[in-house]
């Protein structure tokens, strides 16, 4: 499952919005009465056993969503019980909400999809993909662009973690397009975006998954070698109490100076239900951009100028293994190391890559 922040709505008044990629968004539709109100979870846990993404309607998401999940306190969900559901939900209709989702079923042992005003494609190597919503064209898009790359792992890789890893480098690529798009980005334009999250079933029970750094990065490969840049955008996106914590900021430097983060952001963001406790402001500064999940995302251009590729890379540390990349950002000391062997495999594999991308005039 993998769904956006984004929220946007009629206004009759400008708002002032930070989002992670882009920083500040005001007036953002150039008074088309339309704005951006903030960051919302969408991808939501009805219960171990059934999760579901909504597009549309804030209003009619939150009737539904609290009304199923008094529903699986009583009885198990089932996907042509969910589907009756919203089908005949007066406010699901009245206030124009879509919906798509799984309940792991108790008959058989088995994974049945929901959907509620939305479309099913064949997304290719990513099987069937049921999308609502706004940012659909740019899902799209994107999955073509998606049957076109080459994917390698390394170690054990079972169903579970190559969704996870498929999710998150599409939150990479869209981030990325964000932070480089700005005003023009695909997906903000489409009132679609923001940040993003995954959600998959493991270990019996659907999940999000959590505890991740984004790194976006600008590369170039020349005649004479790999120039890196350090990372542009730091993304962190963890839970607390069942609230999304995203912390941010960008990299800047120069031949002068160290690195220093600018443009630092926090954001906590509820789920569509009550929480027991709410982080606060303290819960936010301690996030660390340290995680044991990095996804990079590189822009990576070449000699000509129709030499562009997008290359991405998640990366697993154990806790007994040295991290590829360290992060300390403790007492206003901001440091960033690298593995000399993880700098010339993504050299390597930059080179590779770009040589092997075939040729546009």
């Amino acid at each position: 499952m993998f769904g956006d922040l984004l929220v946007t709505g009629p206004t009759s008044s400008a708002k002032t919005v930070a989002v992670p990629a882009v920083g500040e968004v005001h007036d953002f539709f150039e008074g088309s009465g339309w704005s951006i109100l903030g960051l919302q979870q969408k991808v939501t846990l009805i219960s171990d056993r059934c999760m579901l993404a909504w597009s549309g309607s804030w209003l009619g998401a939150k009737v539904a969503v609290a009304e199923l999940r008094e529903i699986a306190t009583k009885t198990r969900l089932t996907a042509d019980g969910v589907r009756a559901f919203l089908s005949t939900n007066s406010d699901v209709s009245r206030h124009g909400t879509s919906f798509v989702g799984w309940v792991h079923e108790e008959s058989g042992n088995r994974f049945g999809q929901f959907r509620h005003d939305a479309e099913v494609i064949n997304a290719g190597g990513l099987g069937r993909m049921a999308l609502q919503g706004t940012g659909s064209d740019v899902i799209k898009e994107l999955v073509e662009l998606w049957k076109g790359l080459e994917e390698r792992a390394t170690g054990e890789v079972n169903a579970a973690v190559k969704a996870v890893a498929t999710g998150f480098s599409m939150s990479s690529m869209l981030l990325r397009a964000e932070l480089h798009g700005g005003d023009a980005a695909p997906t903000l334009r489409s009132m679609f975006g923001g940040g993003y999250e995954v959600a998959t079933f493991s270990n019996g029970a659907f999940r999000k998954a959590s505890n991740v750094t984004f790194l976006i990065w600008r590369a170039q490969v020349t005649t004479e070698g790999v120039n890196l840049s350090l990372p542009e955008l730091l993304l962190k996106q963890t839970y607390l109490n069942d609230v999304l914590m995203l912390r941010s900021a960008r990299v800047v430097s120069d031949n002068h100076s160290a690195p220093q983060l600018v443009d630092e952001q926090g954001h906590m963001i509820l789920p569509m239900y009550e929480v027991r406790e709410k982080p606060n402001q303290h819960d936010i500064a301690a996030i660390s951009f340290q995680s044991p999940l990095i996804c990079h995302c590189f822009m990576v251009s070449g000699s000509e100028p129709n030499d562009l590729m997008i290359y991405t890379r998640m990366q697993q540390t154990s806790p007994t293994s040295l991290p590829t990349v360290k992060i300390e950002d403790e007492e206003g000391r901001f440091v960033m190391s690298f593995q000399d062997q993880f700098i010339r495999e993504i050299a390597m594999s930059l080179q590779d890559g770009l040589a092997r991308r075939p040729k546009t005039s």
